[in-house]
């Protein structure tokens, strides 16, 4: 399968690059930031990279890759210095580039990554909610099939120490080998050291 990979340069894209080249899918990203390109490094020579600051040449690029998938994961958080234009960009304005291209292209599956947080708590959660409504607008024409995924809270190896469920568990004292990423479930009245112990 074809696949058009958003956000390939994050935590949850570049495990989605790993697991779709294992499955044999060819693969493209689409990257913003060409100098974030770590944790894409052990695949550059299996994947195609379509920079953005190429803007005259992202249709081409796309058009030329021909997806039958668009698995969108990139996002922009309001937090770090981000300002609300940069939120917007990149919740927003962004993907909704890359989703009028595809919808052109015809029989492309999006698959969106969403937030479960209201749309009213922050400029993150507003944009994401915003970009869901322009692809149900875009699958009601029937120029796209759009899904849309509610993300909460996701895990696994290697994710950075700002995430939510790695902060919790160092919160609470519960260490944790940060090369083999084992969590110990926190349930109620476990005895210390007792909660069940979740590999990767």
């Amino acid at each position: 399968m074809k696949i058009i990979l958003t956000g390939g340069t994050g935590y949850l894209g570049s495990h989605l690059v790993q697991s779709r080249l294992a499955q044999g899918d060819e693969l493209a990203c689409i990257v913003r930031d060409a100098a974030a390109l770590k944790r894409l490094e052990p695949y550059k020579n299996q994947v195609t990279l379509i920079e953005t600051c190429e803007k005259g040449s992202m249709r081409e690029q796309i058009e030329t890759f021909a997806p039958e998938v668009v698995l969108h994961t990139a996002c922009t958080y309001d937090r770090g210095g981000n300002t609300i234009e940069s939120v917007l960009s990149g919740n927003l304005f962004f993907p909704l580039e890359i989703l009028r291209i595809v919808s052109e292209l015809g029989a492309v599956r999006w698959i969106n990554t969403d937030t479960c947080l209201p749309a009213s708590l922050n400029a993150y959660a507003l944009a994401k909610s915003q970009f869901v409504q322009w692809g149900q607008f875009y699958a009601n024409l029937g120029k796209i099939d759009f899904i849309n995924l509610k993300l909460e809270h996701f895990y696994g190896p290697n994710e950075p120490e700002n995430h939510f469920i790695g902060w919790v568990i160092r919160k609470c004292g519960y260490p944790f080998n940060s090369a083999e990423q084992k969590y110990q479930q926190l349930r109620p009245g476990a005895p210390e050291g007792g909660g069940q112990s979740h590999g990767d």
